[in-house]
Order: C-alpha cells, then sequence, then structure tokens
C-alpha cells in the first residue's frame, strides 16, 4: 500500500510542481480506507492462519 500511494504522490508532485498538494489530493483522502483495509486483513490472516496450519 505504501509503495502505490508513495508512486502515485510523486507523479502528482512532478505533475502539480507542488509535494503537499500532492500528498493532499492523491493520498489523504484514501488513506482511511487504506488503513481499514490493511487492518481487516491482518485480523483475517491471524484468525485463518492456525487453521490452515493444522490443515498442512
Amino acid at each position: 500500500m505504501l509503495i502505490i500511494h508513495a508512486g502515485g504522490v510523486a507523479q502528482l508532485a512532478i505533475l502539480t510542481g507542488d509535494p503537499v498538494t500532492a500528498f493532499q489530493l492523491g493520498s489523504l483522502p484514501f488513506l482511511p480506507m487504506g488503513l481499514l483495509k490493511v487492518a481487516l486483513a491482518a485480523a483475517l490472516v491471524t484468525r485463518i492462519s492456525p487453521k490452515l496450519a493444522n490443515l498442512l
């Protein structure tokens, strides 16, 4: 997630000429949902991984 956001913000910074504006427009609107997805994925992995280990 971090790499995708960094690449997008870098491209916007080049296009707009202002890194702060690029961060505000290119990353901040998407950050809350991205962090929520990461948290949900982490919760799923911690619940599923012991069950998968038992199958192997």
